[in-house]
């Protein structure tokens, strides 16, 4: 997914659609990166796993797609961190030969990294 910063760049983010979460969230170090104007947000909100998460603050993000020509505004909830980096371990990419040819949305799924961004339920039926 990439999300565009206050400058109007836009940056490769890791996200996850989380079909079991209210809201979405976004990284401290990205909304950072990202330097877009924060509104005041009190209060926490629940993560992955009914974790409770203390707001940081909320941005409006504006996302594309990396595979498509399809792009939407959303509010994201800053917290400091989202979940563990993801897979637990690098692995060697696998050899699909029957994907081969499709675009996947993270063509680096086998290496251990951070997940920036979280997507809340309302976008699940959008891309399923």
């Amino acid at each position: 997914m990439q999300v565009q910063a206050r400058d109007g760049s836009y940056h490769n983010i890791r996200t996850l659609l989380d079909q079991a979460s209210e809201t979405t969230l976004i990284s401290e170090r990205i909304a950072h990166i990202l330097s877009l104007p924060r509104k005041h947000c009190q209060g926490s909100k629940t993560g992955i796993g009914e974790k409770e998460i203390n707001c940081k603050g909320i941005i409006k993000i504006n996302c594309m797609s990396n595979q498509e020509e399809f792009s939407f505004e959303t509010n994201a909830y800053i917290v400091k961190t989202l979940i563990m980096n993801l897979p637990s371990y690098s692995f060697p990419k696998p050899e699909w030969p029957a994907l081969e040819n499709l675009p996947i949305a993270d063509p680096y799924l086998n290496l251990r990294r951070p997940v920036d961004l979280l997507l809340g339920v309302m976008f699940s039926a959008t891309y399923y």
